[in-house]
């Protein structure tokens, strides 16, 4: 483009033509939607911006009204859950001390079995120390003729 001294712009043939093209594939990407199409073919704009702008104006005014007439719903909704919490506040409580005690049962079956393992193994030696000592008994038994002093 070139400018003049004055202040309009003097475009050669094949700017002109660039610019058309790019105007008519601008129309073409915006004409293939509907209202923006029926817009352009009524020519009013503006009259589509202000409809456009008074459906919003309504479709606000109703979301507003909606949420007005669901806001005790709304706060049943949170009673419930706050309730819900705490029941599952609770739950947790329970079964943290449910654990803690399953962990002492534990503890206690591990000591009984190592005690019962202890006995077992007492009780091992002494039947090995009563076959030893039965064995030698066996074999240096006194006879009852033997006199005593």
């Amino acid at each position: 483009m070139k400018s003049d001294a004055g202040s309009s712009f003097v475009m050669s043939d094949a700017e002109l033509e660039t610019l058309k093209a790019e105007l008519a594939s601008d129309l073409a990407s915006v004409g293939s939607d509907d209202v923006i199409r029926q817009a352009l073919e009524q020519g009013s704009l503006r009259q589509l911006a202000k409809q456009v702008e008074a459906e919003l104006r309504e479709v606000e005014s109703s979301s507003v009204r909606e949420y007005a007439q669901q806001s005790s719903q709304v706060v049943d909704l949170f009673n419930e859950m706050q309730k819900c919490d705490g029941i599952l506040a609770k739950m947790q409580e329970m079964l943290l001390g449910f654990d803690a005690d399953l962990g002492a049962v534990s503890s206690e079956i591990r000591q009984l079995q190592r005690e019962s393992r202890r006995m077992s193994h007492k009780l091992a030696n002494r039947k090995a120390a009563e076959t030893r000592l039965r064995a030698f008994l066996e074999t240096t038994a006194v006879a009852p003729t033997t006199p005593s002093t």
